[in-house]
């Protein structure tokens, strides 16, 4: 037998209802796990579901724990996958139709056929199973309020608990694997009771008292949100009801309206066919032509019977009941009364109507128009008045719907806007920084060059007076060394035979200064002259070193 807090709920989740659940990073489902303190896992690949759910895109939230952290995080699932009632009511895109799935298994389902289940909701509850599962069954509960749909998800799992507490159910029973041995097991046993008739997959399941595991509902928690379900369906039923008088109302005055309408017109018919009646029997009284009074005699008669007609149509109508049976109150059936006690007029059928008939026709005639009219202009009123409380409510809600829209408008500008500025900060950023890099490089590359050009300036100052001192202390010491050194020669192209005569001048003495031999040599006609210097490397250097000095004090590089 299963420990309390070890027995677990298996609820389907498809489509759009993953989503709903998780929350955006996991945020409703993690405060949806220290809400309840239960635990609340996703099952969504092999081996914890069976393939055949994988291959349907059917993810399994699993629920562990108490008995009321279960039922919290159970209801709160619920919640969030099908959405409040005022959230249902107003959206129409959300999914009604598939309700609640739950996974149980195949031990559960001869319970869930009690009425008890469904007790005081406007659920639906069908079983049915699953292609490729063969131990578990699937529970689809339908209905149209959340708070019935939670009842009944509770009321189910509640069975579950009860059968796990009484060894009914045990571990393996709730492992949705359908394992390798129990399909052995299942060959073996058809192979060895050929003759059994198995059960269709639509055949009824026999139905057992849920009873007979204990009474349901005693949680506290479970208790209350009943409580409030029951609360929610009655004033429901309230609600359809009150709706249902107030058009049984409506269609009333309208009915009343119309036979008061058809009584003016009967009553207007009724003053006509008098006043032409009483006409006729006045010139049948003054005409001397027997065959002309006795046309007009008859002509009156008619009219007479006519107005009868009418008289008779509008005492049908005041009667006090609708043609189609809706009861008036007892002011108008007074009116009504008194309609009838005004009409209550014999016909005329001698000419010697009195003025008085008359005047008390008109005065009836009047009192039907202004009763017609009052209650025109009452039902004129209240249709005006319904339709400005429609236009009202149809402007509330498309100036809500306008604010929620700019709302959302406005976030999306400001988080562009926020985005916008990231970026441009971020470009700024990156070019201060390549700048700076730039700057440190160019400023690095001076000082190597500024460094570079010091030392150059200072070895070539330097070599120069050493040279310098060498010559003028020991000038025959280093023609000498020159002498038995045999060095190659140094050749330098010169523009002309001018600028050659002049760097080896004697005047200038570079040679004399870097201890070497300089001369000057035309190799042949149309040949550039060559500056030849003979001396060691290092004297040679100093020789093109001051080569270059004469040049530029000359102005050759400007």
């Amino acid at each position: 037998m299963l420990s309390p807090g070890e027995t677990p709920c298996y609820l389907l989740l498809t489509g759009i209802k993953v989503p709903r659940v998780i929350g955006k990073r996991g945020i409703l489902i993690n405060e949806l796990r220290q809400e309840s303190g239960a635990t609340i896992d996703l099952l969504d690949r092999p081996p914890a579901i069976p393939e055949a759910l994988q291959q349907s895109e059917v993810r399994v939230a699993r629920v562990r724990g108490t008995d009321a952290a279960s039922h919290v995080a159970l209801t709160g699932l619920i919640r969030n996958a099908i959405g409040p009632d005022s959230m249902r009511e107003f959206d129409g895109e959300l999914d009604q139709e598939s309700g609640v799935l739950l996974l149980v298994h195949e031990k559960v389902v001869p319970y869930l056929g009690d009425s008890v289940l469904l007790d005081g909701t406007d659920c639906a509850l069908n079983t049915s199973a699953i292609a490729g599962v063969r131990r578990h069954h699937r529970v689809q509960i339908k209905g149209l309020s959340t708070k019935d749909l939670q009842v009944v998800a509770w009321r189910v799992h509640e069975v579950v608990l009860r059968m796990a507490r009484n060894g009914q159910l045990f571990d393996r029973d709730f492992d949705l694997q359908d394992t390798a041995w129990e399909a052995v097991m299942d060959k073996f046993k058809k192979r060895q009771e050929p003759a059994e008739v198995t059960a269709s997959p639509g055949s009824a399941i026999p139905t057992q008292s849920i009873a007979s595991l204990g009474q349901l509902g005693t949680s506290p928690v479970a208790s209350a949100l009943e409580l409030e379900a029951r609360t929610l369906h009655e004033a429901r039923e309230r609600e359809a009801q009150e709706r249902k008088e107030r058009e049984r109302k409506a269609r009333a005055r309208e009915v009343q309206v119309q036979e008061a309408s058809e009584r003016a017109v009967n009553a207007w018919e009724y003053h006509r066919l008098t006043e032409r009646s009483r006409d006729a029997w006045a010139r049948a009284a003054q005409t001397q032509d027997p065959f002309e009074r006795r046309s007009l005699e008859e002509e009156a008669q008619i009219h007479a019977a006519q107005a009868r007609e009418a008289h008779e149509r509008s005492l049908t109508k005041a009667k006090g009941v609708s043609a189609e049976g809706t009861d008036l109150d007892p002011q108008q059936q007074q009116q009504h009364g008194a309609d009838s006690a005004t009409l209550s007029v014999d016909v005329p059928e001698q000419s010697s109507l009195s003025v008085a008939a008359s005047v008390d026709a008109e005065t009836q005639q009047a009192h039907l128009r202004q009763a017609v009219e009052r209650r025109e202009r009452e039902a004129r009123e209240a249709a005006e008045r319904r339709e400005r409380e429609a236009t009202e409510r149809a402007l509330e809600i498309q100036a809500r719907d306008r604010d929620m829209v700019e709302l959302r408008e406005r976030e999306n500008r400001e988080a562009a806007e926020r985005r916008r500025r990231d970026a441009e900060e971020r470009q700024a950023a990156e070019h201060r920084r390549r700048e700076a890099e730039e700057r440190h490089a160019h400023k690095q590359h001076v000082r190597e060059a500024d460094a570079q050009r010091h030392c150059q300036h200072l070895q070539a100052q330097t070599s120069s007076k050493a040279a310098e001192l060498l010559s003028m202390c020991c000038p025959d010491a280093v023609a000498a060394t020159n002498a038995s050194c045999n060095w190659p020669p140094l050749s330098v192209r010169t523009p002309n035979a001018h600028v050659a005569a002049f760097l080896a001048s004697p005047e200038l003495g570079i040679g004399r200064r870097s201890g070497t031999k300089v001369s000057w040599e035309q190799l042949g006609p149309g040949c550039m002259p060559v500056l030849r210097i003979d001396g060691p490397p290092a004297s040679g250097a100093i020789a093109c070193y001051l080569v270059q000095e004469a040049l530029f004090m000359q102005g050759a590089y400007r």
